[in-house]
């Protein structure tokens, strides 16, 4: 599937930036170790238990359903 995007993407001058790029799974065998997803470049995508979101605000985790964590957030305030 990444591979059909990345040449639609392709096709419009555009390109997946693989340094800001990971890879997360969620749903029910979310603990599962995957293959690697090799880009167009030879790249592999790295695979995180979490990622953050809106900077250092928000972190989406993966877990069994769609999950979302402020605590890192939250440490840092208090």
């Amino acid at each position: 599937m990444l591979n059909f995007c990345e040449i639609e993407l392709h096709w419009s001058d555009v390109s997946i930036n693989t340094s800001k790029s990971d890879c997360i799974r969620i749903g029910k065998r979310y603990y599962v170790g995957c293959a690697n997803i090799i880009t167009l470049d030879g790249i592999a995508l790295q695979w995180r238990k979490e990622i953050h979101y809106l900077g250092n605000y928000m972190y989406i985790v993966n877990s069994r359903l769609f999950k979302c964590s402020m605590s890192k957030c939250k440490r840092t305030f208090f």
